[in-house]
């Protein structure tokens, strides 16, 4: 069952998803923004009913301690992200999308 997020948690994983946004937008040399973030402690792995999502682990060192989370991104921009840091071109990526298992170098590029 989700539980709230705190303010400071919300604020710290912000914070990384813009750091983050902006190493990818210059290693892929793209533009990349934050449009939003939710923020849940779950006590499991969340994904959406009947779809895909890709998993990357995160810990959190907080006052000794290292906390781990996760972000959880759906499948088509999980592999958008790993052909965009390849420099595969647009029509590619579109088809791309569209897979529901990952080639090796997909897979690497994650």
């Amino acid at each position: 069952m989700p539980s709230e997020a705190t303010e400071r948690e919300t604020q710290c994983v912000e914070e990384v998803f813009q750091r983050v946004c902006g190493d990818l937008s210059m290693i892929a040399d793209r533009e990349m923004d934050v449009v939003s973030v939710e923020t849940e402690i779950m006590d499991h792995r969340p994904a959406g009913q009947d779809h895909i999502h890709i998993s990357f682990r995160l810990g959190f060192n907080q006052g000794g301690e290292v906390l781990h989370g996760c972000v959880v991104v759906p499948l088509a921009e999980a592999i958008t992200l790993a052909c965009s840091l390849m420099m595969i071109p647009e029509n590619v990526i579109a088809q791309s999308r569209k897979q529901n298992t990952l080639d090796p170098s997909t897979k690497d590029a994650m």
